[in-house]
This record gives structure tokens, C-alpha cells and sequence, in this order.
């Protein structure tokens, strides 16, 4: 059990049978420490060798560096907040232990959620989180308007990482994306989204657009990620149907053909799997688990890229800040950079298995989730969107619609 106060009895994650057995566990939020730096033939690197590594790769002076994670050292420790992915939790903190040798404290768990733990927290003067990583929704409408970021932008050991040619969209800003300001909030990650997937079997090469779903056929045998709760993919995807089809067409869909509500990625993509239902709407890919039906040969396809809208992009959970107030500003200071720079985004975006912002920084992922900023596209974690009255209104009208 953790001492940490924003951390939950630990669980096991069991592993995801071909079968899809009844019973697989979801691991919602859980909190480890990293212990131990991992094993290695190569004898640690001196602060002045990594030091020197990262000026050369990342820009900066090397003294700048070995100021910074020095004094990261004397304070000893870590404690970020991220997604509840086992990869993630596995790998960032013992990458950033193993090349700075501060330890880690872990907190996994849906943005939304540890967001309101850090109020509980914050409201009873508890500051226990460093840095956090989140998606836009939560990041953009509770952690920056509630004023619990640092000006990350000033804390940046290299000029060069503020450079717009450096990163995807080359836009103002760049990296960061909180307008109008561009100095608390940086986007370390891009990814195509999944807008539904559909079992083979029961609707063959039919169903290629969001139209098509409103054929009377279908009607019962659809479920979706609930978006009235106003975060993630199923709430993101209304967003989209809502500005590109008219507020007529989302009720259509969700309310005329009887969409099933679900607030279980996995559960919603298993059932497609298993045919109980045709279509799943805003299932994430988080975790490789869409990949993973495909790969165990179920009947599924990912429709990515309908005929009738277009890409839908995101950050994932790939959106970073700095906590004021925290107990290990320095060590907060020295994950931001690291994040930003080419190495420590390599990691960051690997476990998560998305692409990178960076242009120099390359990861694989599945086809489906590969965005394309080259044509039209849709970006659901657009700031000013996601801190309008639009997104607002919009759920208060999802939850009349669709009770």
C-alpha cells in the first residue's frame, strides 16, 4: 500500500486472453514508486557526462545542466500523475531514475479523476504532486483555469526548445498550447483517434462513414463511450459530430438508434468483439488494446477515417505541467525539460505508443491511430474549443438528450 495521499490500494492488471474471458481486470488507478535504477552492463554516467549529453542533444549550456540536476538530486524524489497504463508507469519513472537517479512516485489514473483528488487535496493545503500529465479536457478546463500550474515556458534550460520548426504543427507556440499565454501547458504527443470500430462478421465492408450508422439495421446493436460526462474520446467524438453534422444528427444517432452507453473502453470493444454488439463508438486505443483484437485475428476493423468527416487528432494524455507549490520543484523542472527534449519524449511517447511532436523524434505506431496533419483534420484538444461555452452547453444538452 502507498503512503503517497493521492494513491489507491495497488491491483494487478490481469492479461487479456484470445478468449476474451470473462473477468479481465482494468486497472483505473494505482500509485508505485520506482525502485531501483534497472539493470545495465554500462556503468552509470556521471552528472557531468549526462550533463554534457543533454547540451549536446537538447541544447542549453552544460553547466545549466548539471545545476539543475544536481539540485533535482539533493531533493531525492519525484511525484507525477499520468495515465493508467502499466507501460507507462513501468517506463518513464525507471528511464528518468535510471539517467538522473531521482526516485519516482508514480499516481496512474484517469485525468478527471486525480484532478478532483488534487482539489480534495489542495482544498485541505496538501501540495504533494510535482508535475502532471493529462489530456486537454482536463488540463485545459480544471488544472489551468484552477491556477495550479507554474510558468513552465521560463523554466526551459534550451531557447531551443521554444523554436515552432522543431515541433509537428509549427504553430504559435509551439510547444506549447495554452492560448493565449503559451507558457504552462506543453504538448509532447499527437495521435489519430479511433472515431468507431465495427464487428467484421456482422456488418462486412457496410458501414465506412458516420451516415451510414443511421440505417434502421442497426438500430440496438450500438455502444458508446458515454459522452456526457464531458472528457474523453466519446465525449471528443460528439464534439466532432455535433460542429460537423448539426446537433439534429447527433440525436438521431445516439437517442433514435438506441446507442447502448458504456463507461468501459475495453468492456465496449470486447463486446464488439464477441458480436454482441456491431459498432462501438469512441473506443480508445489506449494500452494497444484495439491492436491487440486485431492481432488475436477477431473480427474487428477500425474505422479511423470515415468517408463523411475527417481525422480526428489528439494529445492522448500526452499534455504536461508543472504543479506550484510543489514539494520537488527542481525535480519537476528537470521532467519537464527532460520530456521536451529528444530522449526523454522518445520514452514518454514509446510507452504510450504515440507519435511524437517533435519533428526529430520517431515512434511506430498502428496505422489507424497514425495522424496525418498533411490534409483535413479535426483537433478535439483545440484550446480555445475545449475552454468555450460551447463544450459546456454541449454536455448539459447530452445529459437532457440521452437520459
Amino acid at each position: 500500500m502507498s503512503d503517497h495521499p493521492l494513491a489507491p490500494t495497488q491491483r494487478t492488471r490481469r492479461t487479456r486472453r484470445v478468449s476474451l474471458a470473462v473477468g479481465v481486470a482494468v486497472l483505473s488507478l494505482s500509485a508505485v514508486a520506482a525502485c531501483g535504477s534497472g539493470s545495465s552492463d554500462k556503468p552509470a554516467q556521471t552528472t557531468d557526462q549526462v550533463a554534457a549529453s543533454l547540451a549536446s542533444s537538447c541544447g542549453g549550456t552544460a553547466a545549466d545542466w548539471t545545476t539543475l540536476i544536481t539540485a533535482a538530486k539533493k531533493e531525492g524524489k519525484l511525484t507525477i500523475s499520468g495515465p493508467p497504463s502499466p507501460e507507462v508507469n513501468k517506463q518513464v519513472p525507471a528511464a528518468f531514475q535510471k539517467e538522473f537517479g531521482v526516485s519516482v512516485q508514480y499516481i496512474a489514473g484517469a485525468s478527471g479523476t486525480t484532478a478532483q483528488k488534487i482539489k480534495s487535496e489542495r482544498s485541505a493545503g496538501i501540495y504533494s504532486l510535482d508535475a502532471f500529465l493529462a489530456g486537454g479536457n482536463t488540463m485545459s478546463t480544471v488544472i489551468y483555469q484552477s491556477g495550479w500550474l507554474d510558468d513552465l515556458k521560463s523554466a526551459l534550460i534550451s531557447p531551443k526548445l521554444t523554436d515552432p520548426s522543431l515541433w509537428q504543427s509549427g504553430a504559435q507556440g509551439a510547444p506549447f498550447v495554452d492560448q493565449p499565454k503559451f507558457d504552462s501547458v506543453a504538448n509532447l504527443s499527437i495521435q489519430g483517434q479511433e472515431q468507431f470500430m465495427v464487428n467484421t462478421k456482422l456488418v462486412g465492408n457496410k458501414i465506412n462513414g458516420w451516415h451510414d450508422l443511421l440505417d434502421p439495421k442497426w438500430k440496438g446493436k450500438i455502444v458508446a463511450m458515454d459522452p456526457t460526462k464531458g472528457a474523453g474520446l466519446g465525449f471528443n467524438v460528439v464534439v466532432m459530430l455535433e460542429k460537423k453534422f448539426g446537433a439534429d444528427f447527433v440525436k438521431q444517432l445516439y437517442k433514435g438508434q438506441g446507442v447502448v452507453l458504456e463507461t468501459d473502453d475495453r468492456q465496449a470493444a470486447d463486446s464488439v468483439a464477441k458480436g454482441q454488439y456491431a459498432v462501438a463508438i469512441g473506443v480508445s486505443e489506449a494500452n494497444g488494446q484495439l491492436d491487440q483484437l486485431i492481432d488475436d485475428g477477431l473480427p474487428v476493423r477500425v474505422v479511423a477515417r470515415p468517408n463523411d468527416a475527417p481525422q480526428m487528432i489528439s494529445s492522448g494524455y500526452g499534455e504536461v505541467g508543472m504543479m506550484n507549490k510543489a514539494p520537488h520543484p527542481n525535480a519537476a523542472k528537470l521532467f519537464a525539460n527532460w520530456l521536451l527534449c529528444p530522449d526523454g519524449n522518445k520514452v514518454w511517447n514509446e510507452a504510450n505508443r504515440y507519435q511524437s511532436t517533435r519533428k526529430d523524434v520517431d515512434v511506430k505506431v498502428p496505422d489507424f491511430i497514425k495522424a496525418d496533419l498533411s490534409g483535413d483534420y479535426w483537433d478535439t484538444y483545440d484550446w480555445k474549443l475545449l475552454t468555450s461555452n460551447d463544450t459546456d452547453q454541449l454536455v448539459s444538452q447530452l445529459q437532457t438528450d440521452l437520459k
